[in-house]
């Protein structure tokens, strides 16, 4: 795979991305749970033109643990949702050959990770500081130190309706989303109902 195909990962990651928030926003009940938006996500990956054959077989990976090994609530590794791996890194002749079964740390190290995915489906309301703490895991997943990722996604669709008793949460969700700085990291804010992104505008 040539840099050029290699570079162009991070656009089919987009639009891959836009079009499962298009379908989420069409119709908000075909989704029943996160797992449903992991397969559209991957389905929707797999479909771009823009990568080789081997694109959607070799590269694109579920569940791909962390390089940073994290400690206190979250004991051990964690797990990206979804990944989509650097061509080069697997053509290391240490990760490709199927002669030798790298240990797990070993591996990890030595893959890169183009882009990494994690999904938030907020279907219910929760209290502010459990809402934060849902949050910060994935945030702390994408981008303490040290981890292996270029491109970082953080996608939060809304399956509530914008009216009471949903308002506030609506509400205290955007602004604690917005308030999240960290570079590389790109954050999505989806909500089922429109009226939400009309009221943010006027």
């Amino acid at each position: 795979m040539t840099d050029h195909i290699c570079s162009a990962i991070e656009a089919a990651v987009e639009s891959a991305i836009n079009k499962v928030v298009q379908d989420f926003q069409h119709d908000a009940n075909r989704v029943w749970n996160e797992r449903d938006i992991h397969w559209l996500l991957f389905h929707y990956l797999q479909l771009e033109k823009s990568c080789p054959q081997e694109y959607p077989a070799q590269l694109i990976r579920s569940e791909f643990p962390t390089l940073k090994v994290f400690k206190g609530e979250h004991q051990g590794r964690g797990h990206y949702d979804l990944v989509v791996l650097d061509s080069k890194s697997l053509l290391n002749p240490a990760v490709s050959d199927s002669k030798t079964q790298l240990p797990l740390q070993s591996f990890i190290e030595s893959v890169k990770i183009k882009a990494a995915v994690e999904i938030k489906l907020w279907s219910t309301r929760c209290k502010t500081e459990d809402m934060a703490k849902r949050i910060e895991w994935d945030v702390k997943k994408l981008t303490e130190k040290p981890h292996n990722v270029e491109f970082a996604y953080f996608i939060n669709l809304v399956q509530l309706p914008y009216k009471d008793p949903y308002i506030k949460f609506y509400h205290d969700l955007f602004e604690y989303l917005q308030n999240i700085k960290h570079e590389n990291l790109r954050i999505l804010f989806a909500p089922v109902d429109h009226r939400f992104e009309m009221d943010e505008e006027n």
